[in-house]
């Protein structure tokens, strides 16, 4: 039976996210990591931008994640939300991502 690009897109993952001693469910999809997109965090990181490269990569593979802000709401997933996070915390769910993947 073949493969269709469109359900490995589709395909999603759970994985928990661990910092500063408290932990979060984050929700990816395996797929949407391509390497274009690795290539897009090697070209942030190439030009010192690592911080920004890792919030446009999260952009485009985060479904939902357990992030709130200070009224209990969840923050939305895209780049102009996720450049305002803390860049170590952006790390951590990268790092949490690429664990579960492998």
């Amino acid at each position: 039976m073949p493969i269709q690009i469109a359900d490995l897109m589709r395909d999603e993952r759970t994985c928990t996210v661990e910092y500063q001693g408290e932990s979060a469910s984050v929700t990816y999809r395996p797929g949407a990591y391509t390497p274009e997109v690795e290539d897009d965090f090697q070209s942030a990181i190439e030009t010192s931008r690592p911080s920004r490269g890792v919030a446009e990569m999260l952009a485009g593979l985060l479904v939902s994640w357990e992030v709130l802000d200070d009224d209990g709401n969840e923050i939305p997933i895209g780049v102009e939300f996720l450049v305002k996070v803390s860049s170590s915390f952006l790390f951590a769910v990268i790092g949490a991502i690429t664990a579960d993947m492998n």
